[in-house]
């Protein structure tokens, strides 16, 4: 599971997730979709933390928006990948990352 530097609650930028060693040659992804989990309590804070509108998908990286959180706070990004084959390959990576005041 891949872990993220900590980030500031007032900060704001796309976090990358790299699919390249699942995907074939020719397979890039067609679509993501990006579920984010406050570890304190399990809630869903995907709307808080991330904008879907912001969300770009580039052969075989998907980058997320992340942006605020609590200090103090961990959050688990779960990030669903569907390729553009027929049929197309589905994939999943976790990653976690700290919301800190420096």
């Amino acid at each position: 599971m891949q872990a993220f530097d900590p980030k500031q609650p007032s900060e704001e930028y796309f976090l990358g997730f790299n699919f390249t060693e699942n995907f074939d040659d020719d397979e890039d992804i067609a679509s993501a979709a990006i579920v984010i989990i406050d570890t304190a309590d399990e809630s869903d804070v995907t709307a808080t933390l991330s904008d879907v509108g912001n969300q770009v998908n580039n052969g075989k990286i998907s980058y997320v928006w992340i942006q605020g959180g609590t200090t103090g706070h961990k959050y688990k990004i779960t990030c669903v990948v569907t390729g553009d084959a027929v049929p197309p390959s589905i994939f999943e990576l976790d990653a976690y990352i700290k919301v800190r005041e420096i």
